[in-house]
This record gives structure tokens, C-alpha cells and sequence, in this order.
């Protein structure tokens, strides 16, 4: 009988260890967050190194079309997360999404070639902007 109360204890307690070991869901929302920040940082920087002979219409879609699916992360994200984080990140969330609904709606839509730089430029340094007042801010370490 002592033996078996003895095994019934040590199965108990490496059940408690072993679920201490994993990360909590606020732990991978973060994670998640950091990710999506991260990504859409590295889409910024991918604009802004475009130029009028390198840009592609595609292309220009194409990273923002990745800026919108991290967002997408990022609004999945927020209910995980404690009350301070999770309003921060809507209020970034929120404003980020405005600037690139605004970028998404001026570029590629140029009639020239210099007006299609000009415009590229000035929607890559507004996001970065934006980037950096809204979504720079946010605890990733």
C-alpha cells in the first residue's frame, strides 16, 4: 500500500512540474506580437529600398499585403494579453491600420513614373513613422 500511495505522489507532482513548464498564453501572444512587429518592420525597410526602376506593382503589393496579415496576428494577439499590453497594442493596432489603409488607397495609383517614386517614398516614410510611434514601442525584450 505504501508503495502504491508513493507512485500515485510522484505521478502528482510530475504532472504539476511538467505543466510549469510551459509557456502561458499571454507568454506566446507576446511571442506572436514580437513576430508580427518584427515582420512588418522588415516590409517597411523592404519599401523604402525600393526605387522607381526596382518597383514592381506586385511587389508593392505584395509587402502590403504582408503588412495586413501581421496586423491580423497582432489584432488575434491582443485578447491573450494583460489589460496595460492589450491596450496598447489596439491603440497601435488601430492607428497602424489607418496609415496603411491611406498608404494602400494613394500608391499605384500614379500617372508617371516620378510620380509613382514620389508617392512610394512618401507611403514607405509614413508607415515607418507610424511604425515608430505606434508599434516601435512595444516591449519586445
Amino acid at each position: 500500500m505504501p508503495h502504491r500511495l508513493v507512485a500515485v505522489l510522484l505521478g502528482f507532482l510530475l504532472l504539476v512540474v511538467a505543466g510549469c513548464g510551459g509557456k502561458s498564453a499571454e507568454d506566446r501572444a507576446q511571442a506572436k506580437v514580437c513576430d508580427a512587429r518584427a515582420s512588418i518592420q522588415k516590409s517597411i525597410g523592404s519599401l523604402k529600398g525600393l526605387s522607381a526602376s526596382t518597383a514592381t506593382a506586385d511587389g508593392i503589393r505584395q509587402q502590403l499585403e504582408s503588412i495586413r496579415k501581421d496586423l491580423g496576428t497582432l489584432r488575434n494577439a491582443q485578447g491573450d494579453l494583460s489589460g496595460d499590453r492589450r491596450k496598447a497594442l489596439q491603440q497601435a493596432n488601430s492607428e497602424f491600420t489607418s496609415t496603411i489603409r491611406s498608404v494602400a488607397q494613394t500608391v499605384l495609383r500614379s500617372t508617371s513614373t516620378a510620380e509613382a517614386k514620389t508617392q512610394l517614398q512618401q507611403a514607405a516614410d509614413q508607415l515607418e513613422s507610424t511604425y515608430k510611434s505606434t508599434l516601435s514601442p512595444i516591449d519586445c525584450s
